[in-house]
């Protein structure tokens, strides 16, 4: 199957390759759609869920609000307990401060709704700030 979105890179942590899809649109309506059609059997298949929980609700914007981003990040946590963190939940969620936004610091906005990769991606920004990009 061809999804016609997403690029393959290099990972040079275990020398293999990796398929990326940044663009939430294309993981709503594209990816997601064949993972509910040919559903994994493995122990990942609560993770793809909880990914797609994710995914839907960054798609409708629940991210842009303190409340939003932190059940995102809620969810998030569930996913791949075993595995390691750069940052846990209590950091992540202590770093957002009351009255502002959440915006992403990448990409064009409202054009790619790309999905950022790490907290450095995302900041927060005074909702009452003129011009504050909001994807």
């Amino acid at each position: 199957m061809r999804w016609g979105c997403g690029f393959i890179r290099p990972d040079r942590s275990d020398n293999t390759l990796k398929f990326e899809v940044r663009n939430v649109r294309h993981l709503v309506e594209r990816v997601l759609p064949h993972f509910r059609a040919y559903p994994i059997l493995s122990a990942k298949k609560e993770d793809v869920a909880l990914f797609e929980e994710i995914c839907v609700r960054i798609f409708a914007g629940d991210h842009r609000t303190i409340e939003g981003f932190s059940a995102l990040v809620k969810v998030a946590m569930r996913m791949n307990a075993s595995g390691k963190r750069k940052y846990s939940e209590d950091e992540i969620l202590s770093s957002l401060r009351s009255g502002e936004g959440i915006v992403c610091a990448r990409g064009k906005p409202r054009e790619s709704r790309e999905v950022p990769t790490c907290t450095n991606g995302v900041t927060t920004s005074p909702l009452s700030q003129p011009g504050t990009q909001r994807n």
